[in-house]
């Protein structure tokens, strides 16, 4: 399973994330690479949802025209609206024509879809994002085995907890990424316990650990 980060720059971080094969999903600035880095390509939609703003068109114009110099990323999120069911999957078919096709674009699923509105459409991407709320992420199984039938990866986003870390093994997903662990050097050892011990070795009191919040999106 690849593992992604959020976008740091701490050199601490960078060592570990080389150590372990692991990569950064871009969702701001210009991807800055350490060779060999495994990376990936974030459409910034969620941040527009957290500030109430609609998707930015020419911000993702911008930042996709500075990302195609860096080179080809292991996947992209196509354009999306957060918690947009319906509309999303539309908005999402109508700026795939737009994007560079050598790049391997995912659909991103959520609360509101309709698995037989995206059956039609699957193959014509190269993979899965399971966003949405948490309770939309627990009952994603259907999803991930129509993925599967299509013969299509799936990434899990925003698992950054032992919750949701077990239930993406459990799932058998491709790859996951999260922001959590680079809040704090304390949630970072968490997070790197979760993945390459299978349970974390610090405090379960501690305040570091991530806390679950049943309607998160993305």
């Amino acid at each position: 399973m690849q593992i992604f980060v959020g976008e740091t720059r701490d050199t601490v971080y960078k060592e570990e994330l080389k150590k372990w094969n692991w990569g950064r999903m871009w969702t701001d600035g210009t991807p800055k690479l350490f060779d060999g880095e495994i990376w990936g390509f974030d459409n910034g939609a969620y941040g527009c949802f957290v500030r109430g703003r609609a998707f930015d068109d020419n911000l993702f114009k911008r930042r996709l025209d500075r990302a195609f110099n860096v080179g080809i990323p292991h996947l992209a999120v196509c354009p999306d609206i957060v918690a947009g069911g319906k509309n999303s999957l539309e908005f999402s078919l109508s700026w795939l024509p737009r994007l560079p096709r050598d790049w391997p674009w995912y659909i991103a699923v959520q609360d509101g879809m309709e698995m037989a509105d995206v059956l039609s459409c699957l193959t014509m991407f190269d993979g899965l994002f399971l966003g949405g709320t948490n309770r939309f992420k627990y009952k994603a199984s259907g999803w991930v085995a129509t993925a599967r039938e299509a013969g299509i990866p799936v990434h899990y986003g925003r698992c950054g907890t032992e919750k949701k870390i077990n239930h993406a093994r459990r799932l058998g997903v491709d790859s996951l990424d999260s922001s959590f662990p680079l809040w704090t050097r304390g949630r970072w050892r968490y997070f790197v316990d979760l993945i390459t011990e299978g349970s974390p070795q610090q405090d379960l009191f501690d305040s570091s650990k991530p806390q679950e919040k049943g309607l998160t999106f993305r």
